[in-house]
């Protein structure tokens, strides 16, 4: 009887589409080191690909999109057995090993864990034997799940981008990285370094680097994802000169979207959020790390975020309260309101990245706007009220 089930899920299977494969191939040691911005030398374990860098925290990002079946090749190069386990998709990584049954990698052998791809977000990566000592040592790293054919989407058929930022939130102990503890003998955990993407001080305002947010003409909105991997509670406070928009939640999409500008964030989570400037300056988003058990705030960073852009305007008056669909857009813009729509008609006015007014147009708030007419290129919506206030100014591109 069993066999005529076998048949019929092969006759199903064979007239489903074939998905995106994507392969990758890690290999984990403990033989990386790191030098601290106040010269200390810390040992590093961690994952690398064969033949690339060398080991560094976090491990290599892995890009995939969704839909894509993902076979990831873990060898173990080490001297100590090690654990890979992708946080957060659950019952789709049947053979990723979970903590508390993890698929332990012995040296000199290899692994294979595959998954399917099954939602937009970033998930973290890491080993999870000793916990958490391995992970504390260096051994994580982020996947990230692009949209359907790798569009630049907080989600399949969600708001678009221009740039993408993807921050692993987490914290060093020297003394645990010098002198690494053994299981069911673990010190307290007594962090020296809070770090974003394994950076630290001077680092986070470096706009050459995958920390610090430059939005220029090419770089509107952009995507942040906060993604918390260490101890204790994340805070992340965004400033007055952008709005934040959360969009995806630990690979939900969020609709409607909720404007933020405080975000906690606990043990694994990820959040995703779409960054649109306001006016234009220089200011940093912060971030506090509380001790997981008493609530001590114990560190703030704060990463510089820097706005120069014909949207940005310093009229006091703008704000967040108008969401523009689509964005980009091909014909008409949708205007929704996040609050209670105006009364009576308003005034848009767009601008050119040039600064030049090229329409001007008194509407009713549920009126679509043409833009069929105007060039391909980023243009800037200024909306206004019956009393001539300025309610709104909002980014949009034209395809």
């Amino acid at each position: 009887m069993k066999s005529w089930y076998i048949w019929i899920a092969l006759i199903l299977s064979a007239n489903l589409p074939a998905q995106p494969l994507k392969t990758f191939q890690l290999m984990a040691s403990e033989d990386g080191t790191v030098k601290m911005p106040d010269g200390a030398n810390l040992p590093v374990w961690g994952f690398q690909i064969p033949g690339g860098s060398p080991v560094a925290y976090p491990g290599p990002r892995l890009v995939v999109a969704e839909g894509d079946s993902v076979r990831i090749s873990v060898y173990n190069a080490g001297s100590m057995a090690h654990t890979f386990h992708l946080h957060g998709f659950g019952s789709d990584t049947s053979n990723n090993g979970e903590p508390v049954n993890p698929q332990i990698i012995q040296p000199g052998n290899t692994s294979v864990f595959a998954f399917w791809a099954s939602a937009t977000g970033d998930y973290f990566y890491h080993c999870g034997l000793q916990n958490p000592v391995h992970g504390q040592m260096g051994m994580a790293g982020l996947c990230t799940v692009l949209a359907a054919g790798g569009e630049k989407r907080a989600y399949t058929g969600g708001p678009q981008y221009f740039k993408d930022y993807h921050w692993l939130l987490g914290e060093i102990d020297k003394e645990w990285r010098l002198n690494p503890p053994q299981q069911g003998n673990l010190s307290p955990f007594s962090p020296d370094y809070f770090v974003i993407n394994g950076q630290y001080g001077d680092a986070l305002g470096d706009y050459d680097g995958n920390v610090a947010i430059f939005t220029a003409l090419d770089q509107l909105p952009v995507y942040l994802t906060l993604t918390h991997f260490g101890a204790g509670r994340r805070e992340v406070i965004f400033p007055e000169i952008l709005s934040a928009t959360v969009v995806v939640r630990n690979g939900v999409p969020q609709i409607p979207a909720v404007s933020a500008d405080t975000l906690d964030l606990s043990f694994g989570e990820s959040i995703g959020v779409i960054l649109q400037p306001i006016i234009n300056g220089e200011d940093s988003i912060r971030v506090n790390y509380y001790a997981p058990v008493n609530e001590v705030l114990w560190h703030q960073n704060a990463a510089a975020i820097y706005i120069q852009h014909h949207s940005a305007t310093s009229e006091a008056e703008v704000g967040n309260s108008v969401q523009i669909l689509p964005n980009p857009v091909i014909d008409f813009l949708t205007l929704q309101f996040n609050v209670s729509s105006p009364k009576g008609k308003i005034e848009v006015e767009i601008f050119s990245g040039a600064g030049d007014l090229v329409l001007r147009q008194d509407i009713s708030p549920d009126q679509r706007i043409s833009v069929q007419r105007l060039a391909t290129g980023i243009y800037f919506l200024k909306i206004r009220g019956e009393n001539g206030r300025i309610i709104a100014g909002q980014t949009f591109f034209k395809t």
